[in-house]
């Protein structure tokens, strides 16, 4: 077979579709894995290197696919024994590349066979590890180091014990000789004339600290045990000071030889460090004096030091020293000072103690360790670097816009700022007055790039310097500097005025009072003119929007400026060519649109006619298609009305997000959905257009996915309008919610309920759901109420139904009655009374209060076995409508007035209001709608008897709140 898999390999790496499809199918095969372990390991040429390439990469999927012993198809034991030989013999490979791919395959099939199917393996790469030839050595340390990180990545508990009883053999024998090969490697590497020969020895050592972080990290339990037998921490940060002196050392800087594995170096020793803290916070508190300063050293900046180190070496240094300022085991507990004795609180009040105490030993004659570090972050890393000076000329757009997110970790300058608020965060008491006496300096100093700096620390220090520091009488001074700023300024002027528009940004969710405010729009809409830099332009618009999203934004406030603003940001949206860009300044226009209520209606007309331009500029960005989609919706819902352009174009863009037949709903469906609720809300009647789209709701309600709820609100939208030209859809309809309510999830019980009752109402769409009400009455009636949310929204709909259709309730009832051979109707009136209590919903007790109370005229012979019942079921209605408290109202508040809402601007609100105002529950009140009925029954011709019948407590009760809500109204 191994010739046939590799013809297969040769035809698949020159791009043969055949030969892919051939090794597929392969893939299952007894022998195939062992064909490719054959040819990956020829070293002859028989193979060449990019096959044997392709041939790991299929093995690597073969492993994942049948390695398990669960997994279908599996791997024979056979096979596998002969595959892990394969690859212990393959560590004399000379191939660096080939031979990393084979440390991973060893940590990939480690992860299932050690210890139980592979337990020579650890053994093995030991001894290679001792024997003299240097390739054999670094291949056993490169797998070990595989297997290692394999192994710590397995969770459960008894995987992780196999893990620690690895650790405990392995590290007394690696890390001597770790220690070892760093004394050998380190004596020779500033003066080596060939640093060739010294290269394997460095390769060495930095996959032994690989390999020794791994165990510590994960397989040591309680650090404080192999920190007194082995001095690990001190001998870490021994060997840390003297790799980072060798690399300064180094001669021909980036061009010297060894600089890369000397680099690597120092960079796996502070991740071993960091990862010490992580997993071992309380067993490092003894070392915190001596490693925080040490950290430090290496971050801050030295005057006699003529190499920078390596950015990512700076990196895990700031983010390690972050880590001990956050870490939650370092703070001082409330415990503590309550004079508790809890050993685990007694740790970590002593290391609170030990990191303060490192935090206030003396850097400089006047300066303790936090200043120190505090001042220099801010003069030497929250400066403006020279790479953002250049992308700001160089790309003015993404520069702007760029949001780093959580990449923050492998940037300088962002952890550099991290690590500051970590600081002012940790000792704001003491550090605040250290950052507004360097803001007072500033503005003693003429120097801008200060001022940039300080102004960048005053914003990142918002929250902590909050409470001690008032931002107000700032402000006036702040404008002033940013007005007096001009081109002669430079590139500096324009990084200060940035920074200014970024400080308010930051502080304007925090204490800026609304006095100043007026004026900081002033100045934002003023940076928004078209001659002004696009940065600027673009930071303002940011700065902006985080002014209109604050609770403390007043319309009132800005809408002298919103015409320019509109204006200006309408032009600037047209001018930026990036698609990130345009959604952002389209995302600040959305945010004014959203706020600014009725005052931007004078403006909605000229973004109304933008908005199809800026959709055929949208064609190639699927987000900003997106965010265009959002902001036509957001448009309707302002507007609260839709005109026929609008609506023309919202149709077109409904039509093609949401046609499941097109590629483009992958992305627009939900949002195109969103958007066509709102263009049903706003709409004044129902159009051909509207109609037409009716017809995508079959596939989307196919889909079933989490539009559905969006669908139904559809759904309901279109009944509303009650017009004539949906009625040839009533069938459909019907038949959609029958389908519905049989399989929405519980989450939409309530919401389909609701629109099948007002489909109910309807006559013509009643009707079409007769042989759905039918088989929802047999099942009520007759069949198990375990499910008591389906089962009262049932009883809810066939209310609905006994109270405005009774001539189609007693054919149900009949129906019933035939099928059951019992009588439905009785058993009607019983199930109500059982199921009252579980009803939730006020209109739906409201709905079976009513029922309840013609039951006494128009059911008096099937309803006469439960009267009791229902009587009293009136009466916990009333009160729970019409009591409030001592209060007692006269109607309650499923009583509409459509007066009320003749004036509302939203169209559909208007809509469900005259609907709801049509039938019983929004047109009576309970109270007077029970005395009704009960005097219309009294005059009855053999009411008395009937009356008779009942619990006299049972009428009094009824009066007695008939009579107090009546007294009181």
């Amino acid at each position: 077979m191994e010739s046939a898999v590799l013809e297969a390999l040769q035809a698949a790496f020159e791009g043969n579709k055949d030969a892919v499809l051939q090794l597929k199918e392969w893939q299952p095969q007894a022998g195939f894995h062992a064909a490719l372990a054959t040819l990956y390991s020829q070293r002859d040429g028989s193979c060449s290197a990019e096959h044997r390439m392709l041939a790991i990469a299929y093995f690597k999927t073969g492993v994942e696919r049948y390695w398990r012993e669960t997994a279908e198809q599996a791997i024979s034991p056979d096979e596998k024994a002969f595959v892990r030989n394969s690859l212990l013999e393959a560590i004399r490979e000379q191939n660096d590349t080939l031979a990393r791919q084979f440390g991973h395959l060893v940590g990939m099939i480690s992860r299932f066979d050690v210890p139980r199917a592979w337990p020579e393996l650890v053994p093995q790469l030991v001894a290679e590890v001792q024997t003299d030839d240097a390739l054999r050595q670094q291949r056993a340390l490169l797998y070990l180091y595989r297997v290692e990180k394999a192994l710590a990545s397995r969770r459960l508990l008894p995987q992780r014990r196999v893990f620690a009883d690895l650790a405990t053999r392995l590290l007394p024998f690696l890390f001597p000789l770790l220690l070892s090969n760093t004394t050998t490697a380190l004596s020779a590497v500033p003066t080596a004339e060939s640093p060739e020969t010294w290269e394997p020895l460095l390769q060495h050592t930095r996959l032994l600290i690989k390999a020794v972080r791994y165990l510590l990290a994960h397989g040591v339990q309680d650090l404080a045990e192999v920190e007194a037998e082995l001095s690990i921490v001190n001998t870490v940060q021994s060997m840390l000071h003297s790799f980072t002196a060798a690399y300064l050392e180094l001669t021909d800087s980036d061009t010297h030889p060894l600089n890369n594995v000397v680099e690597k170096s120092i960079i796996a020793l502070v991740k071993l460090l960091r990862d010490l803290q992580t997993y071992h916070a309380l067993s490092l508190v003894p070392h915190l004096p001596t490693l925080v300063p040490t950290l430090l050293d290496y971050i801050l900046p030295q005057e006699a030091q003529q190499r920078r180190y390596p950015d990512k070496f700076l990196i895990l240094c700031m983010l390690t020293v972050r880590d001990v300022l956050l870490c939650p085991k370092y703070k001082q507990s409330i415990r503590q000072t309550a004079g508790i004795e809890d050993p685990n609180v007694q740790r970590m009040h002593a290391a609170y103690q030990t990191l303060q105490a490192c935090l206030h030993s003396q850097k400089t004659t006047d300066q303790d360790l936090q200043t120190a570090v505090l001042v220099q972050l801010m003069q030497h890393y929250l400066l403006t670097s020279d790479e953002e000076k250049e992308d700001w000329t160089t790309n003015e757009e993404e520069f702007a816009v760029a949001d780093i997110g959580s990449s923050w970790e492998y940037m300088l300058k962002p952890c550099a700022e991290h690590l500051f608020q970590a600081l002012l965060s940790y000792n704001t008491t003491e550090l605040a007055p250290v950052v507004l006496g360097l803001l007072d300096q500033c503005h003693a100093d003429s120097s801008l790039e200060l001022r940039d700096a300080t102004y960048n620390a005053l914003a990142l220090g918002a929250y902590s310097l909050s409470p001690r520091f008032d931002i107000n009488p700032l402000i006036p001074m702040l404008l002033e500097q940013y007005a007096s700023i001009t081109s002669l300024a430079g590139d500096a002027g324009k990084l200060l005025q940035r920074r200014i528009l970024l400080l308010f940004g930051q502080w304007q969710c925090i204490n800026i009072s609304s006095e100043p405010r007026p004026a900081i729009y002033s100045l934002l809409v003023a940076t928004l003119l078209p001659d002004n830099d696009r940065v600027l332009q673009l930071t303002a618009a940011m700065t902006l929007e985080r002014f209109a999203m604050d609770q403390a934004f007043e319309a009132t406030d800005f809408s002298p400026l919103l015409g320019d603003a509109m204006t200006r940001l309408f032009q600037l949206l047209s001018d930026v060519e990036e698609c990130a860009t345009k959604l952002r300044v389209l995302s600040c226009i959305t945010q004014l649109v959203n706020c600014m209520e009725n005052e931007i209606m004078p403006y909605i007309g000229a973004l109304v006619a933008y908005v199809p331009t800026l959709w055929e500029q949208s064609l190639e960005y699927p987000l900003l298609q997106t965010a265009v989609v959002r902001c036509a919706a957001q448009l309707l819902e302002a507007f609260k009305a839709s005109t026929p352009e609008l609506e023309v174009f919202c149709c077109q863009l409904i039509q093609y997000g949401a046609d499941l037949t097109q590629t483009a709903h992958e992305y627009l469906c939900d949002d195109v959905l969103g958007l066509w609720l709102e263009l049903m809300k706003a709409s004044q009647a129902l159009s051909q257009d509207l109609l037409q789209l009716y017809n995508l709701m079959p596939l989307l309600l196919e889909q079933g996915n989490e539009s559905l709820r969006t669908c139904i609100q559809l759904i309901e939208a279109y009944l509303l309008f009650n017009s004539p030209l949906f009625e040839p859809m009533h069938a459909q309809v019907a038949s959609a919610l029958a389908t519905l309510y049989d399989t929405v999830p519980q989450s939409s019980r309530i919401l389909i309920t609701r629109v099948l009752h007002v489909a109910v109402m309807s006559p013509s769409l009643c009707a079409e759901l007769q042989g759905f009400l039918a088989t929802l009455a047999q099942q009520l009636l007759f069949d198990s109420r375990d499910d008591r949310v389906r089962a009262t929204a049932s009883l809810s709909l066939l209310a609905r139904v006994a109270l405005q259709h009774p001539e189609l309730f007693a054919a149900l009832m009949e129906q019933a009655s035939t099928i059951a051979q019992a009588d439905a109707t009785v058993e009607f009136w019983g199930v109500l009374a059982e199921l009252y209590d579980s009803v939730t919903l006020d209109r739906w007790k409201k709905l079976l209060g009513m029922v309840a109370a013609v039951a006494l005229c128009q059911y008096t012979a099937s309803a006469s076995q439960h009267l009791d019942t229902l009587l009293s079921l009136c009466t916990s209605t009333i009160y729970t409508l019409h009591f409030r408290g001592e209060a007692v109202m006269e109607t309650d508040f499923f009583v509409v007035d459509v007066v009320d809402f003749e004036s509302h601007s939203a169209n559909q609100a208007l809509r469900q209001a005259k609907m709801e105002a049509s039938e019983p529950v929004g047109q009576y009140s309970l109270r007077s709608f029970v005395s009704k009925h009960l005097a219309q029954f009294h005059s009855m011709e053999g009411a008395d008897k009937v009356i008779a019948l009942v619990d006299p407590t049972v009428l009094e009760s009824l009066n007695q709140a008939l009579t107090t809500a009546s007294a009181t109204a």
